[in-house]
Protein backbone atom coordinates (compact mmCIF):
# COMPACT_ATOMS: atom_id res chain seq x y z
CA UNK A 1 0.00 0.00 0.00
CA UNK A 2 1.30 3.72 -0.97
CA UNK A 3 -0.19 6.72 0.06
CA UNK A 4 0.98 10.04 -1.20
CA UNK A 5 0.78 13.00 -0.27
CA UNK A 6 -1.24 15.72 -2.70
CA UNK A 7 0.42 18.64 -2.76
CA UNK A 8 -1.36 20.02 -6.35
CA UNK A 9 -4.04 22.51 -5.47
CA UNK A 10 -2.08 24.05 -2.69
CA UNK A 11 0.74 24.65 -4.89
CA UNK A 12 -1.32 26.14 -7.50
CA UNK A 13 -3.20 28.11 -4.81
CA UNK A 14 0.13 29.72 -3.90
CA UNK A 15 1.37 30.56 -6.80
CA UNK A 16 -1.77 32.39 -8.00
CA UNK A 17 -1.48 34.40 -4.91
CA UNK A 18 1.86 34.93 -5.70
CA UNK A 19 1.48 36.29 -9.18
CA UNK A 20 -1.22 39.14 -7.98
CA UNK A 21 1.10 40.35 -5.68
CA UNK A 22 2.92 42.75 -8.52
CA UNK A 23 -0.14 43.51 -9.77
CA UNK A 24 -1.93 45.13 -6.94
CA UNK A 25 1.60 46.87 -6.67
CA UNK A 26 0.90 48.46 -10.32
CA UNK A 27 -2.71 49.47 -9.36
CA UNK A 28 -1.31 51.25 -6.72
CA UNK A 29 1.90 52.95 -7.92
CA UNK A 30 0.41 53.49 -11.93
CA UNK A 31 3.63 55.65 -12.57
CA UNK A 32 6.40 53.40 -12.22
CA UNK A 33 5.05 50.74 -15.06
CA UNK A 34 8.99 49.60 -15.72
CA UNK A 35 9.31 48.26 -12.40
CA UNK A 36 6.00 46.61 -12.22
CA UNK A 37 6.65 44.68 -15.42
CA UNK A 38 9.79 43.95 -13.79
CA UNK A 39 8.64 42.78 -10.28
CA UNK A 40 5.86 40.51 -12.48
CA UNK A 41 8.61 38.94 -14.48
CA UNK A 42 10.56 37.63 -11.12
CA UNK A 43 7.62 36.84 -9.30
CA UNK A 44 6.48 34.49 -12.13
CA UNK A 45 10.44 32.97 -12.92
CA UNK A 46 10.27 32.41 -8.91
CA UNK A 47 6.25 30.86 -9.00
CA UNK A 48 7.97 28.33 -11.87
CA UNK A 49 10.83 27.71 -9.99
CA UNK A 50 8.37 26.56 -6.49
CA UNK A 51 5.92 25.06 -8.72
CA UNK A 52 8.57 22.37 -9.71
CA UNK A 53 9.64 22.49 -6.02
CA UNK A 54 6.57 21.83 -4.85
CA UNK A 55 4.59 19.77 -7.03
CA UNK A 56 6.46 16.36 -6.17
CA UNK A 57 4.49 13.69 -4.42
CA UNK A 58 6.25 12.69 -1.12
CA UNK A 59 5.32 9.15 -0.13
CA UNK A 60 3.62 9.37 3.32
CA UNK A 61 3.54 5.79 3.72
CA UNK A 62 4.30 2.59 2.04
CA UNK A 63 4.65 -0.37 3.00
CA UNK A 64 6.78 -3.30 1.84
CA UNK A 65 7.26 -6.93 2.71
CA UNK A 66 10.41 -6.04 4.80
CA UNK A 67 8.60 -2.73 6.82
CA UNK A 68 7.37 0.65 5.91
CA UNK A 69 8.59 3.53 4.14
CA UNK A 70 7.72 6.80 6.00
CA UNK A 71 9.58 9.77 4.30
CA UNK A 72 6.80 12.21 4.61
CA UNK A 73 4.91 11.43 7.28
CA UNK A 74 6.56 11.17 10.70
CA UNK A 75 7.94 13.53 13.53
CA UNK A 76 10.06 13.84 16.54
CA UNK A 77 13.57 13.48 17.21
CA UNK A 78 13.95 10.14 16.31
CA UNK A 79 12.82 9.68 12.65
CA UNK A 80 13.82 6.84 10.47
CA UNK A 81 13.07 6.90 6.59
CA UNK A 82 12.37 2.92 6.78
CA UNK A 83 11.17 0.79 9.57
CA UNK A 84 11.23 -3.21 9.77
CA UNK A 85 8.62 -4.93 10.98
CA UNK A 86 11.00 -6.75 12.92
CA UNK A 87 11.81 -3.61 15.44
CA UNK A 88 8.22 -2.88 15.79
CA UNK A 89 6.42 -3.64 19.52
CA UNK A 90 3.58 -1.85 19.76
CA UNK A 91 1.25 0.42 17.35
CA UNK A 92 -1.48 2.14 18.72
CA UNK A 93 -3.48 5.29 17.14
CA UNK A 94 -3.37 7.88 19.21
CA UNK A 95 -5.77 10.53 17.80
CA UNK A 96 -4.69 11.67 14.35
CA UNK A 97 -1.67 10.23 14.24
CA UNK A 98 -0.28 6.52 14.62
CA UNK A 99 2.40 5.85 17.60
CA UNK A 100 4.95 3.57 16.72
CA UNK A 101 6.92 2.07 19.74
CA UNK A 102 10.04 0.26 18.88
CA UNK A 103 12.51 -2.21 20.20
CA UNK A 104 15.32 0.27 21.35
CA UNK A 105 12.22 2.30 23.41
CA UNK A 106 11.87 4.67 20.40
CA UNK A 107 8.86 6.22 19.59
CA UNK A 108 7.87 7.55 15.82
CA UNK A 109 4.47 8.77 15.09
CA UNK A 110 3.02 8.68 11.90
CA UNK A 111 0.85 11.72 10.95
CA UNK A 112 -0.89 13.43 8.38
CA UNK A 113 -2.13 10.14 6.53
CA UNK A 114 -5.90 11.64 7.07
CA UNK A 115 -8.63 9.41 5.98
CA UNK A 116 -6.22 6.74 5.19
CA UNK A 117 -5.00 6.47 9.27
CA UNK A 118 -7.09 2.95 9.85
CA UNK A 119 -5.85 1.32 6.59
CA UNK A 120 -2.00 2.61 7.53
CA UNK A 121 -2.81 0.87 11.18
CA UNK A 122 -4.31 -2.25 9.93
CA UNK A 123 -1.68 -2.25 7.72
CA UNK A 124 1.03 -2.58 10.20
CA UNK A 125 -0.33 -4.50 12.43
CA UNK A 126 -1.34 -7.11 10.07
CA UNK A 127 2.13 -7.22 8.55
CA UNK A 128 3.56 -7.26 12.14
CA UNK A 129 0.77 -9.71 13.75
CA UNK A 130 1.11 -7.36 17.09
CA UNK A 131 -2.11 -6.85 19.53
CA UNK A 132 -3.92 -3.96 18.72
CA UNK A 133 -3.89 -1.55 21.74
Amino acid sequence: MIIKSNRHFFVILYLLVLSIIPIGFYLINSSNIIISIILEAVVIIFSIIMFFVLKKNEILFESTEVGINIKGSKEGKYDPDFIKYDEIVKCDIDGNRIRVKLKNDKIVILQNLGKDLENCHSEIIKQKNISIT
